[in-house]
């Protein structure tokens, strides 16, 4: 279980505190008012995360490409395509992240604009 900070602890003992709580673990949480609201941890740790995070999404884009689930298409027919599913109910309250994970162009790598 990763330690747990109070915002308190923090503003009392600053950067100190934060060093102490990865002492041990290589993560831990700030609560505000009782409840967890952040994590910290080394930029070392945050650095892997994200190189984990970004090798499963390409291991994703590859898999989807592999089974055929992509569409090869020009900027203008990509964009046609959207604005027909837009109008058949599109997620309006989507997030950009969650829209280009969707877009047949996510994980592309031979992308050719015209």
């Amino acid at each position: 279980m990763m330690p747990d900070l109070t915002a308190s602890e923090l503003k009392t003992h600053g950067v100190s505190a934060i060093e102490k709580a990865l002492e041990d673990q290589p993560e831990a949480s700030i609560s505000v008012r009782g409840e967890p609201r952040y994590v910290v941890m080394e930029l070392a740790q945050y650095d892997e995360l994200r190189e984990s995070e970004m090798s499963a999404s390409l291991a994703e884009s590859h898999a989807d490409r592999e089974a055929g689930r992509v569409v090869c298409e020009s900027v203008d027919a990509h964009l046609e395509r959207l604005s027909r599913k837009e109008g058949a109910g599109a997620m309006k309250d989507e997030s950009l992240v969650d829209f280009m994970r969707r877009s047949p162009l996510y994980g592309a790598e031979d992308i050719e604009f015209e």
